[in-house]
């Protein structure tokens, strides 16, 4: 018999408001509810609550409540298999209308983590708490096991059992290796609380490399140096923007056209080929630009996607809560104090590369990232602008504010651009700095 228990989150507290509203609140967010959610709210304060017993008649309102409760990830459940815990995992139970034949995702992944046996998924940002082995067996095979109907449902309601053909037969799917699609999703920011970003999380228990690396025991060339150079610089960082004297579209326009325009279009008698001013592995380009402009003069705020065939820009999303959250989340990624005049979102249209590749296709847009990355900054710094590449970005934001699948385009980096500050112009080619 399964059964299952509701507790509240590590770190989620309650207390009742001034206004007799119900506060609920942790380090990943708050909401305050109103007088007719004390009851549930209470009896979970209290510690963890069987499903049932909280769902009883007397409780008005229970089920919706547990239900705007998990989705915003301060409830826990735990799965019980004849008194023996079986699962945990965020939220409420989830019922999934699937049926047929539900087969182990590809993308699923189990593994150790401290002390702990999890279950995750590449295609979900749940991670399953996996108490009992068995659940493993269920996991191999979901038909074979009537007594786990329950936990087959929950499991397939968030991911982790699909249909038997799902992943293969939908070419969003079938391109990703496992191994490309985990990494993409691991790498960018989410809602599910994993550390991510600058934690420092080494300090006081590594020593850190030092920037010289040791020297090889082998014999020493010494090597001349030139004298002033007669190369063009590469390009700058510059974080601080002219914020009274905002970057113009005609500067925009020129940037886009010297970086990312399209001049020329041809086939190789199968797929489009692509030629722009900067190189991408196997002529493929699968990189699209997104500026999210917040002070361009000339130009209203918003989401657009520069067009780098026609070269315009086509309004995506007016300036509202997503845009600006876009904006804002690179602000807190460069440790600034106000948003930048433009946020450019390089995002890949994977098929590009995918049809073509495999096991390495997403490594080869990191790569092109890294390789437009240097040609902005080579621009921009001679156009006499501010630069600043962004370290990470917010995939699932980015993928609400375009209304776009993730498994079909998606952010592959980010890069700041605005006018310089007064004394910051176009960096000259010859430098003693070089």
């Amino acid at each position: 018999m399964i059964t299952n228990e509701i507790s509240l989150r590590p770190g989620v507290r309650v207390r009742p408001d001034t206004d007799g509203l119900v506060r609920v609140f942790s380090p990943f967010g708050g909401v305050r509810l109103g007088e007719h959610s004390r009851n549930v709210l209470d009896r979970l304060a209290a510690g963890p609550c069987d499903l049932v017993e909280l769902l009883t008649p007397d409780v008005t309102g229970a089920h919706a409540l547990l239900g705007r409760l998990g989705a915003r990830g301060f409830l826990r459940t735990t799965m019980y298999h004849d008194g023996r815990p079986l699962l945990s995992f965020p939220g409420s139970p989830m019922v999934c209308s699937t049926r047929g034949q539900l087969v182990l995702s590809r993308f699923a992944l189990v593994h150790r983590e401290d002390d702990r046996l999890v279950l995750e998924s590449s295609r979900t940002g749940v991670v399953v708490e996996v108490h009992d082995t068995a659940l493993l067996n269920v996991l191999a095979e979901p038909a074979r096991y009537p007594w786990a109907a329950p936990v087959v449902d929950v499991l397939a309601a968030q991911g982790f059992l699909v249909p038997a053909e799902a992943e293969h037969d939908d070419f969003d799917l079938a391109k990703w290796s496992p191994h490309e699609l985990w990494f993409h999703t691991r790498s960018h920011a989410g809602d599910d609380g994993r550390p991510w970003g600058g934690t420092r999380w080494a300090e006081g228990r590594f020593e850190p490399l030092p920037a010289h690396r040791p020297e090889f025991p082998g014999p020493v060339v010494e090597l001349s140096e030139p004298g002033v150079p007669d190369v063009p610089v590469v390009g700058r960082t510059v974080r601080a923007q002219d914020h009274a004297n905002p970057m113009t579209l005609d500067q925009l326009s020129e940037f886009l056209h010297r970086t990312v325009r399209i001049r020329r279009v041809w086939t190789d008698g199968v797929a489009d080929l692509v030629e722009r001013p900067f190189p991408s592995g196997g002529a493929l380009h699968e990189l699209e630009i997104y500026p999210v402009v917040t002070t361009v003069r000339g130009l209203h705020p918003g989401l657009y996607h520069y067009d780098s065939a026609r070269h315009v820009l086509h309004l995506v999303r007016e300036d509202g809560p997503l845009v600006r959250r876009l904006a804002d989340h690179a602000t807190r990624a460069a440790n600034l104090d106000r948003a930048p005049q433009v946020l450019l979102v390089i995002s890949a249209r994977f098929g590009r590369v995918m049809w073509k590749y495999q096991s390495m296709a997403y490594a080869l847009t990191l790569k092109n990232t890294g390789v437009l990355t240097a040609a902005m900054y080579a621009v921009a710094t001679a156009m006499g602008l501010a630069p600043c590449a962004v370290g990470g970005s917010d995939s699932g934001l980015f993928a609400r504010a375009t209304g776009l699948d993730a498994t079909k385009e998606s952010t592959v980096g980010e890069f700041m651009l605005g006018s310089a500050p007064v004394g910051v112009g176009p960096r000259e080619r010859s430098s003693s700095q070089w």
